[in-house]
């Protein structure tokens, strides 16, 4: 081929810039079809001392207390822009943060900017227990009918809708028997775990404050480990085997 080329470049020029010209050509088509790639969201974790990003304190400004330093570059080129931060002090004062210690820089939709940073919580402090009527609530899981129900008559259910969204999901991507998503069926797929998780646990923390006004001091779970007598039963109106509704709702996790 290298032969054949010299050739045609030597005796026949014309020809030559010829196959130039419509190579150029397909190569611009190719490049001006191709996206370059923005890097809009995601995680990065940094370290401090390796990093030199970090979160600073001045006290000198009047609008902002809490910078969050942020190296561009490498080596000798590396220099250091601040950005302002704004903290949420209900949360969590700035001076009960580990500024010291390993932080994760949160980047979403290209416009914002946050900083998630470690602390060290208290040690938990627990009423006294006391093993009685008034101060005891048995729960039990019971996933046909509502999600946990208490002893006292109390019961807490899950979103049935927001599951039936789940499942007709999973059925579409597995229709075909491959498990392989694409980047969007992936992502809604993720959310709706998200939202779906985050409302269980909404419910647990609802039920466990109303629990704590009541004054009860603790609490007794069933044991939860399912699997050997939930493969074949199915839940009538959902039409799903409750090991599958099982790990779409989590419940391994409900004793945590």
């Amino acid at each position: 081929m290298q032969a054949v080329l010299l050739f045609c470049r030597h005796y026949h020029p014309q020809r030559w810039q010829r196959a130039c010209r419509v190579a150029r050509a397909i190569q611009d088509r190719m490049i001006g079809s191709m996206k370059p790639i923005h890097f809009s969201s995601g995680a990065h974790r940094r370290h401090p001392v390796e990093s030199k990003s970090l979160v600073v304190e001045d006290q000198s400004n009047g609008q902002y207390r809490w910078w969050y330093q942020l190296r561009l570059g490498k080596g000798k080129e590396a220099e250091f822009i601040r950005l302002p931060l704004l903290v949420k002090v209900q949360r969590k004062r700035p001076e009960d943060l580990r500024l010291d210690a390993v932080h994760v820089c949160y980047v979403r939709n290209g416009s914002q900017f946050m900083v998630g940073a470690t602390y060290e919580a208290p040690p938990l402090e627990f009423s006294p227990t006391g093993i009685g009527i008034d101060t005891s609530v048995g729960i039990d899981v019971n996933t046909k009918n509502n999600l946990m129900a208490l002893s006292n008559g109390q019961t807490y259910d899950y979103d049935r809708s927001a599951i039936s969204a789940l499942i007709l999901l999973v059925d579409k991507i597995t229709r075909n028997g491959t498990p392989n998503l694409t980047f969007r069926e992936r992502a809604r797929w993720e959310k709706l775990c998200r939202v779906n998780e985050w409302r269980i646990k909404r419910i647990i923390h609802d039920m466990l404050d109303a629990l704590q006004t009541a004054g009860v001091t603790d609490l007794m779970v069933e044991d939860l480990d399912m699997r050997g007598d939930a493969t074949f039963l199915e839940h009538h109106a959902l039409k799903i085997k409750y090991s599958r509704l099982l790990r779409l709702l989590r419940l391994s996790h409900l004793k945590d």
